[in-house]
């Protein structure tokens, strides 16, 4: 008799442990919810940034008061991506690309395995020079692997910042099947033109000044 009331009494108990943790799980479950409802996505930082890959000193990308307050709105915008900075190893920063405004921005996609995209880089880094802060020159490395992209940032001497795209994503919303792809967002955050191949240095200043009404 005493056997059968602790073997009941054993089974009551585990009974309400069981509940109380399910009961502790749904709350968690809950909680995590509601917590995540009201923050905005973030970007999983990819493998761009981690030790031993080739050190490359680029400016950092642009953030906070740099951009614009919230994202551009309508059409012809840019893709409503995050993507991960190329900087300084260990680095975690990310552009959300339809904040990129408050100036003009000139928007290059390329790739270390695109002979015309390292040609024309140097002339990128030209325009960047001269642009000073009247015109933002930002690259989106595209489909590429982390080691290949920071050795050529680093043997084309770019000072300006990088983002990373691995999986192509920008260069599928452009509809570019080609590189380099230039894509000109006026300071409100619209695509203004899209340029398709290389350029000098002199063809980018004269495309900035027809396009974004900036004169280098």
């Amino acid at each position: 008799m005493k056997r059968s009331r602790a073997i009941s009494l054993i089974a009551s108990v585990l009974v309400l442990l069981t509940l109380a943790a399910v009961i502790g799980w749904i709350a968690g479950r809950s909680g995590h919810n509601d917590a995540s409802a009201g923050r905005a996505p973030t970007s999983i930082a990819t493998d761009f940034n981690v030790a031993g890959l080739p050190p490359v000193h680029v400016d950092r990308c642009p953030s906070g008061a740099d951009l614009l307050p919230a994202p551009a709105t309508g059409q012809d915008l840019l893709p409503d991506l995050t993507l991960e900075c190329i900087g300084e190893i260990g680095t975690t920063e990310t552009v959300a690309l339809r904040r990129l405004g408050g100036v003009p921005t000139v928007v290059n996609l390329w790739a270390s395995w695109c002979v015309p995209c390292r040609q024309e880089m140097p002339d990128l880094q030209q325009a960047y020079a001269a642009a000073g802060r009247k015109v933002r020159i930002l690259g989106i490395n595209t489909k590429d692997s982390a080691e290949s992209a920071r050795a050529t940032m680093l043997s084309t001497g770019v000072r300006y910042a990088n983002l990373a795209d691995p999986g192509a994503k920008v260069r599928a919303a452009a509809g570019s099947n080609f590189m380099p792809t230039t894509l000109f967002v006026a300071a409100d955050g619209r695509v203004v033109f899209r340029k398709v191949g290389p350029m000098t240095a002199a063809q980018m200043r004269q495309l900035i000044a027809e396009h974004l009404g900036v004169t280098l």
